[in-house]
């Protein structure tokens, strides 16, 4: 399989990252259809949290809970001072202007 000029390991790995990628589609679908449904139909208490938690992958980026950990020691995490918002927390202070709005979207 010289297919794209790739080597046989090459596609062993994109045939396993495709095979576990399905399988992992197919063991999600039923959660994401039945939240979907109490979203959309639902009337109960905490709706609004679920949706911001439904919400939160689309919009933090991957690498928020990183700088966070990598921003703020334990001493500074129980201190007042690394814990003032979202924003100081998820992103460092050269990426903060630029993200600032998105941590509070789906809370609005």
């Amino acid at each position: 399989m010289d297919i794209f000029g790739l080597s046989n390991e090459e596609w062993t790995a994109i045939l396993l990252s495709l095979r576990v990628s399905f399988v992992a589609m197919l063991a999600s679908l039923p959660f994401g259809i039945l939240v979907a449904l109490l979203l959309a139909r639902g009337r109960f208490w905490g709706k609004s949290v679920l949706n911001g938690i439904v919400h939160l992958p689309l919009i933090l980026p991957p690498s928020s809970p990183a700088s966070f950990f990598s921003s703020c020691s334990v001493a500074a995490v129980r201190s007042a001072a690394c814990s003032t918002s979202i924003s100081a927390l998820s992103f460092p202070s050269a990426g903060r202007a630029r993200h600032s709005p998105a941590p509070s979207w789906p809370f609005r």
